[in-house]
């Protein structure tokens, strides 16, 4: 019988891959155009697929005690959790980093070490957001409102824990001063489109799963303009509450096919099946993406005056080492983009469709004790040891966050991290510390339907991960069958990362191996679509003995490592007795909603 991986590729290679989109392309005159012309004509939605924001704001929390108790809580459960791992490798007990206790915070200088630990965890999101909008503004001078498509595989750092199964358009938008007009490919090829407001919330997502018009309107919902731009286009148009956003593109590629479309093979693997003919050969994945585009509405434009500024990148890299230097940044960032937040919530792995806007000013203004504010960083009025607190407070809120990230609760049977509600983040307490633990291991995370990344730490025998001691691991699919994604344009893969969350470079994998990607990092159904049967995928860090094993081997480091298995477009939640990585539906388990789970990977 056919495989269902063997339908998968015969689906890529059988479907077109350029379905072109019927609206305008990035020229000006798209500020002038009717609202029909936007629209693609095969366009058939009938509402917005985007979150109705209620009235009225609300506010936020704002007890600087609670917040500190609460972050304080989470980093010594997350110390708790790595001392059970430390002490299986011959390591000691995890300490809490953070030195301060909550009543301990509440007396003198410590509470300046309170509210420099809070201001962390709370502002990580929007300044990790205004460092990257920095970095790529500098170093690749790619000026503010421009989607760039990336066209080579991203195998570097400035984006956490990436992914060398996609390609990515990323781009930083001003929508103080007009709206504009994204569209983005409508192709058989999988793409997602992630539209985050300044803390990281996606605020929607269009593409293969959802909303496949071609295009999206989005604005500043604070704008003059907002309410002609929500007129004239109700069913495509999205309102974002910060004046800044960032646009995160993804579409899929094989990074081990041949890359250009009169490419020789250089490996086995390309000379059976990677052919420059295949669908998700580099090129051809590089043009899906070139189908993206950023546009300014100019018949719309903004004229109130107020806190909305014109917003621009960073002049130069900002990236934060020293507490000053965070403090500064995330003074920026409030100053640009302030302090609402729409939150609808997560359900099913897709956004709610209704939402509410929360105010943070509240929780803000207790940073002002630190010289914190959204004009700036100014310490000037303090002692020597309350500035000291605070650079202490920085330092250690830091590690505090990179242990919550690194510790969460596994599924007691398979060890497997799975967390469907990723992509908004409430703003409250506890809503705050998991954005920033996000924003530490996964800036930009997408919403689990547009991609599910299940997370493993440890093996079936509940040990740490490690190459080291010529360790050899299986990861077989037969008890599961292979995750389940969509027929039509969904894939999964399999990624490494090192113990600081990097890809893991390795260049030992011939059959695989090119110098055009530099290492081999990930598989996944797009290599293996062509093999038949369940696959077992190994990770070891030397060479398999059994050349056979080459085209499922996945190299690691010689010490401790993350696998990162994804699901794009995985199969809906439902209550049709179909096992999805999105159940259970509605978070109430039952028969009518199983939830597919990996494997555990086993030590051989």
């Amino acid at each position: 019988m056919t495989h269902f991986l063997h339908l998968f590729a015969r689906l890529f290679f059988l479907s077109p891959i350029f379905l072109m989109i019927s609206c305008g392309g990035s020229s000006s005159s798209l500020g002038e155009s009717s609202p029909a012309s936007v629209l693609s004509s095969n366009c058939t939605l009938t509402s917005s697929p985007f979150p109705v924001t209620a009235a009225p704001i609300s506010d936020a929390p704002s007890q600087l005690d609670v917040f500190y108790t609460a972050i304080y809580a989470a980093a010594s459960n997350a110390a708790i959790e790595a001392s059970k791992d430390s002490i299986k490798v011959g390591g000691g007990v995890v300490r809490n980093p953070l030195a301060v206790t909550p009543l301990q915070a509440l007396v003198g200088d410590n509470r300046y070490y309170a509210a420099a630990v809070s201001a962390y965890v709370w502002g990580l999101p929007v300044e990790q957001f205004w460092e990257k909008q920095g970095y790529y503004f500098t170093n690749n001078a790619i000026a503010i409102n421009t989607l760039d498509p990336v066209l080579t595989i991203n195998t570097g750092t400035s984006i956490v824990s990436p992914n060398t199964s996609v390609l990515y358009a990323n781009g930083f938008v001003d929508l103080s001063v007009n709206p504009y007009l994204v569209t983005y490919p409508q192709s058989s090829t999988y793409n997602v489109l992630q539209i985050m407001d300044a803390y990281t919330n996606v605020q929607g997502s269009v593409g293969t799963r959802v909303n496949t018009c071609g295009s999206v309107v989005l604005y500043y919902a604070n704008a003059s303009y907002a309410s002609a731009v929500r007129e004239a286009y109700p069913n495509n148009s999205l309102a974002i509450y910060t004046p800044q956003a960032w646009l995160l593109g993804r579409v899929a590629v094989d990074s081990y096919a041949v890359p250009t479309e009169n490419g020789t093979p250089q490996t086995l693997y390309q000379t059976l099946y990677g052919t420059a003919s295949s669908a998700l050969a580099l090129w051809k994945s590089q043009n899906v993406l070139k189908q993206y585009t950023l546009s300014a509405l100019t018949k719309y434009t903004n004229t109130k005056g107020g806190s909305v500024k014109q917003s621009s990148a960073p002049s130069t890299e900002t990236t934060a080492s020293s507490a000053t230097q965070f403090y500064t940044n995330l003074a920026a960032a409030v100053g640009q983009n302030q302090f609402l937040v729409n939150y609808a919530g997560v359900q099913n792995g897709v956004l709610n469709m209704a939402s509410n806007v929360t105010d943070q000013s509240a929780m803000f203004s207790n940073f002002s004790m630190m010289g914190l504010t959204s004009t700036g960083f100014n310490t000037s009025g303090l002692t020597t040891a309350q500035k000291e607190k605070i650079s202490t407070a920085y330092a250690e809120a830091a590690s505090a966050i990179t242990l919550i990230a690194n510790n969460p609760t596994p599924d007691p049977a398979t060890n497997w991290v799975i967390n469907n509600t990723l992509g908004q983040y409430s703003p409250t307490y506890g809503g705050w510390i998991t954005a920033a633990a996000v924003a530490q291991v996964g800036l930009g995370a997408n919403l689990a339907a547009d991609g599910a990344y299940p997370q493993l730490k440890k093996d079936s025998g509940d040990e740490p991960l490690s190459g080291a001691n010529s360790n050899s691991y299986s990861l077989n699919f037969s008890s599961t069958g292979i995750p389940p994604i969509t027929t039509n344009n969904g894939f999964w893969s399999v990624t490494i990362y090192d113990s600081s969350n990097n890809l893991y470079s390795s260049t030992t994998n011939s059959y695989y191996y090119t110098t055009q990607v530099g290492g081999v990092y990930a598989l996944g159904s797009i290599q293996l679509a062509s093999a038949g049967g369940i696959p077992t995928l190994y990770f070891q860090n030397s060479v398999p003995t059994n050349s056979a094993l080459l085209p499922y081997w996945i190299p690691v480091p010689a010490d401790t490592f993350t696998v990162l298995m994804r699901l794009y477009n995985p199969v809906a939640a439902n209550t049709n007795g179909v096992s999805t990585i999105l159940n259970p539906y509605n978070g109430t388990s039952s028969a009518s909603s199983p939830q597919w789970i990996p494997p555990a990977v086993v030590k051989n």
